[in-house]
């Protein structure tokens, strides 16, 4: 809350109701002076030496005066009966008929500084110097809807000016000063319809925004379960590819083997007869007698007993059928 240190300087003399300065008039009661504000009775303190001059309430009370600001401020407004009011736009010149100050407002124990009327309308003007407006007032204020206009002239004015005016006082006060509308029925409900199209237009910019991210998340997991089959669909490739390779891989694998296999039995085979001829020469001539005195026999009599009974010749047989059976692709066309 603002509070600025400020000697009561300025009364009412009773007698002619005139505005009088502390040094202007008799010390003590004998001043017959009452408060501007208030209208209590005030004593003048101002025979000493060694405190300001001023002016003070005979009774206990928590009323602090008025500035020489304060009172001609509202001087000012009853004689020249207009005000710059602020509107939403830009500020308005209003003219009013009847400027009534200390007046109380409504049906409350609380007065006024100005109650200004134009056309059976009135709002309260609040001068603002050295103290704020008191907190029960404000409370009453805004809890009745009272249309109440503030003018803080401290913004305006230097502490050495509140009791010392400046030239353009006059203008400072109708026009200049910083004011507000402590509380405005017309200009609460656009300030609140303001804000209630202000909430309206935020909270379609976020369906808006909202409605775009889903759609960039649904855009995304689309994009997702494509690549996903891409990869899939390319993952199957390859282990088609992998396993056409390792089939063609077995398939040569198993060719060198049975080449090598080949090789390798018939080098035994053909030991393994000759040395069975060495050992069994006897039988073996014997053998050939027979197949030279007996027709049935075949030419290779002797190949065919030793093949039937020894088995030197088996696994040339296998070896033989085995490659018939790859190069009439049987073996891995089945």
């Amino acid at each position: 809350m603002m509070s600025h240190n400020s000697k009561h300087l300025y009364a009412i003399r009773k007698r002619d109701e005139q505005l009088v300065f502390i040094d202007d008039v008799l010390n003590g009661k004998k001043c017959n002076c009452i408060c501007s504000k208030c209208k209590d009775p005030l004593v003048a303190k101002n025979g000493g030496k060694i405190y300001v001059h001023h002016f003070a309430h005979s009774a206990d009370t928590e009323c602090t005066g008025e500035s020489l600001a304060h009172l001609k401020a509202k001087e000012i407004i009853k004689m020249k009966k207009y005000l710059w009011l602020p509107t939403l736009n830009e500020d308005k010149k209003v003219e009013f008929d009847n400027v009534d100050d200390e007046a109380l407002i409504g049906d409350s124990n609380f007065r006024a500084d100005l109650i200004c009327k134009a056309d059976n309308k009135s709002i309260i003007v609040e001068i603002v110097v050295t103290h704020d407006i008191d907190s029960f007032k404000s409370i009453y204020l805004k809890s009745h809807k009272v249309n109440t206009l503030i003018i803080d002239l401290s913004r305006e004015l230097e502490n050495d000016e509140y009791n010392k005016l400046p030239d353009d006082f006059s203008d400072i006060v109708l026009k200049t000063a910083h004011r507000y509308w402590f509380y405005n029925e017309k200009v609460d409900k656009n300030r609140k319809d303001r804000a209630k199209r202000w909430r309206k237009k935020q909270e379609s910019l976020q369906r808006k925004n909202n409605a775009a991210f889903e759609k960039q998340i649904k855009l995304e997991k689309e994009k997702g379960k494509k690549e996903g089959r891409i990869v899939k669909e390319w993952n199957q490739e390859l282990e088609k590819q992998i396993k056409l390779e390792k089939e063609k891989r077995k398939e040569e694998e198993f060719n060198v083997y049975l080449k090598e296999l080949k090789k390798i039995r018939k080098e035994e085979y053909r030991n393994g007869l000759q040395n069975f001829k060495k050992e069994n020469t006897e039988r073996i001539n014997e053998l050939i007698e027979v197949s030279k005195n007996n027709p049935g026999y075949t030419e290779n009599l002797v190949d065919d007993f030793i093949n039937k009974n020894y088995g030197y010749g088996k696994d040339i047989k296998i070896i033989e059928r085995i490659n018939g059976l790859i190069n009439n692709g049987g073996l891995y066309g089945e």
